[in-house]
This record gives C-alpha cells, structure tokens and sequence, in this order.
C-alpha cells in the first residue's frame, strides 16, 4: 500500500514520483514486480490518483503475465471544517485506512504523518 500526504494546499499531488520509487522498491522486495498482487493507493488530493494511475498503467503496458492491480477507494468529495487535510478527510479516510489494512507486504508512507503510521500498524 502507499499512503501520500499532502501538508501544503498548493501542492495538489501530482508529484508522485517519489512515491512510485519507493512503491517499486517495495513491490521488489515482496517479489510482486512479476506476479499477481495488488496496490492500495491512499491519499488526500486527487491528483496524486491521477499520478499513480498513469504511473501504474506506463509501467505495466508491456507486461504480458499476470499485472498487479491498482486499488483506488471511491473518495467521495467531502464538505467541512477537514479542508486543510485535503477534500477527502472523513470518511474517505476511513475507507482508506481499511484498504490499506490488507496491505501484507508494507506501507509506503509519509514521513511523521500519524495516517501513515495508523496503516502501518493495521497492516502488521
């Protein structure tokens, strides 16, 4: 799973590139780069999605064996006093937060966010 926080409102996420490195080290080491498996994707700004996304479908466009799946929650857009942590802190959050405890294999994370510490010791 990969947990992307965003601290500032001018950064929109669609800079995922450390991300994905990160995410493909991990994908390595569990051994899922070539076997089937599945990616939970987490995040408080939409773009970020719209970044892995493409990052997932230009990595894989070759692969003729069996593709990791991206998982996406359905991040509905939310209203209230939540706005500095992104358009999707309530109970997108939540939908989050139990997707990414099925990750087995770890939790990319963002460094001193208690969400990303929260889904790693669900995922353990």
């Amino acid at each position: 799973g990969v947990h992307a926080r965003h601290r500032s409102q001018r950064d929109d996420g669609s800079n995922a590139i450390s991300f994905t490195a990160r995410l493909e080290a991990a994908m390595a080491r569990a051994g899922c780069i070539n076997a089937t498996c599945s990616i939970v994707a987490a995040s408080d700004r939409s773009a970020f999605f719209d970044a892995v996304s493409k990052w997932h479908a230009h990595r894989f466009e070759n692969v003729s064996f069996s593709l990791p799946t991206l998982v996406i929650g359905s991040h509905a857009r939310e209203r209230g006093p939540l706005a500095e942590h992104g358009p999707f802190a309530g109970a997108s959050a939540l939908e989050d937060l139990e997707l990414l405890s099925y990750a087995k294999d770890g939790v990319v994370g963002t460094a001193r966010s208690s969400f990303s510490e929260l889904a790693r010791e669900r995922a353990a």
